[in-house]
């Protein structure tokens, strides 16, 4: 086991270089070719992460670096995530039926409109479809009330917060409010144990999942995709009857594919921001921990063009190998998140997909606050953690009423 101090380093960028960027601190091997890396990929890994295993409890692929510890948390979640065509039509299924019982579960009197808080929506729907998946707990997700979802989501959310930003990360032992919220959902008995704890397939899943679907939904029915109805219709269509063949089909005089609209959202909102790896070099004993940032390679003018802040998904025609090489939103060699190569884009279409199938014509989107008004066309979204609490939905009928 390593036990040595860790040195945090401030946020390092690693800019462009003539590949397009610069990998190095993801490959873990060095930062410079006369600047070694003692740790090996997994160390690297494991040390960068260790304050999310302190503060969520957790001991999966992402905070060990124990090799049969990866190797069969890893295995284990791509056996979960190799979805049948058959899972893939009862997932479909049961996301339209989760969407309908939180229209019904979240509907509620307020100053004369029915109202649903768009994260709450996309949290509850993320949270169901991650314990359909990796839990088979289908109908015990569907019976459970959307309270218990938003409980957790908001529990996770706080201290991954407080896991980034407070000097000494919380201890999981010591979070009863995490603790009661995954024993809401899960049994009493449950083991919270760092092997056992449920938040080992709960982050991975939920944690980068909602936050790219609410932005897509956010940016295609009310910001930049408002005049493209054929964008909402495809997605909507592929949510029915959702495969590779429909993910990939590109009708229509654009020639956009859902693929192309996930995988641009993907580019403007990377769920993960930033990947962290720790480097121990030869001549120290300290470990410092870098940072590339996955964001600023998705959003650099020099490889992507003037148009770089824009969602565009027409620019997925045809990629040049710099921008090949620059995307990367679920990682790079040689840790690469097992749902890269199909469950990870295709189900955040269906989340998509389903939103806007049951929705519909009969909600519009309303705010709390001000703010509502920066939802333009050609205006990157915020991509914070905390951002558009204050959007919900409203029914037309219940607006021309009040």
């Amino acid at each position: 086991m390593i036990t040595l101090s860790l040195c945090f380093s401030h946020y390092c960028q690693f800019g462009p270089s003539i590949f397009g960027w610069c990998w190095w601190p993801i490959e873990a091997t060095h930062l410079r070719k006369d600047n070694l890396n003692r740790l090996n990929p997994l160390q690297s890994r494991a040390l960068s992460n260790q304050r999310l295993r302190i503060a969520f409890g957790i001991d999966n692929a992402f905070t060990s670096h124990e090799v049969n510890r990866v190797k069969t948390f890893t295995a284990q979640a791509k056996s979960l995530i190799n979805l049948s065509p058959s899972a893939w039509s009862l997932l479909s299924d049961t996301t339209h039926r989760n969407m309908r019982r939180s229209i019904i579960d979240r509907t509620g009197d307020c100053n004369g409109e029915t109202r649903i808080q768009v994260v709450d929506l996309v949290h509850t729907l993320t949270l169901r479809m991650v314990l359909h998946v990796l839990f088979s707990m289908e109908e015990e997700a569907f019976n459970l009330p959307d309270r218990c979802f938003i409980e957790l989501a908001s529990a996770i959310n706080s201290t991954w917060i407080m896991s980034k930003t407070e000097r000494t990360p919380p201890r999981f032992e010591n979070n009863s409010r995490l603790q009661n919220a995954i024993l809401a959902i899960f049994p009493p008995t449950q083991d919270l144990s760092p092997q056992n704890n449920p938040l080992n397939m709960i982050l991975p899943g939920f944690d980068t999942m909602w936050r790219i679907v609410l932005r897509m939904f956010i940016e295609i029915g009310f910001s930049t995709g408002v005049p493209h109805s054929e964008w909402r219709t495809q997605l909507a269509a592929f949510a029915r009857t959702p495969s590779k063949a429909a993910f990939v089909q590109r009708p229509g005089l654009d020639a956009v594919s859902v693929e192309h609209l996930v995988n641009e959202a993907l580019r403007l909102y990377p769920p993960t921001k930033r990947l962290y790896r720790a480097f121990q070099y030869y001549e120290s004993s300290a470990v410092e921990v870098k940072a590339t940032d996955i964001e600023e390679a998705h959003t650099a003018e020099h490889i992507w063009g003037p148009s770089v802040m824009s969602f565009d998904p027409r620019r997925w025609h045809t990629l040049e190998n710099t921008q090949k090489q620059s995307f990367s939103p679920f990682g790079k060699k040689p840790v690469v998140c097992p749902a890269q190569s199909a469950f990870g884009p295709m189900v955040i279409g269906l989340i998509v997909g389903v939103l806007f199938m049951e929705l519909g014509d009969d909600w519009i989107l309303g705010s709390t606050e001000d703010r509502h008004g920066n939802l333009h066309p050609g205006i990157k979204l915020s991509n914070e953690r905390d951002s558009y609490q204050y959007l919900y939905l409203a029914r037309v009928d219940d607006r021309l009423a009040s």
